[in-house]
């Protein structure tokens, strides 16, 4: 995955943006998707059958409960 996140972030700064935010990595038998949740990424692992719109809710729901959570 951080291979991953490596070229994907070399790709941000090649097309001149400023951050990245999500992608989704497609292949034949499922899904990745990466969430930046600013400490990290937030790697989900989706079954291609997966419908992205609304489960990409749930996904970006954890990661913004990830990037508020306050240490103990």
């Amino acid at each position: 995955a951080s291979n991953m996140i490596i070229r994907a972030q070399r790709a941000v700064e090649a097309m001149n943006l400023e951050t990245l935010g999500r992608f989704v990595i497609s292949a034949g038998h499922g899904r990745l998707v990466f969430v930046n949740i600013e400490v990290g990424f937030l790697v989900v692992i989706a079954s291609q059958g997966v419908k992205l719109d609304t489960t990409m809710l749930e996904i970006d729901s954890a990661a913004r409960r990830i990037r508020t959570r306050r240490p103990t």
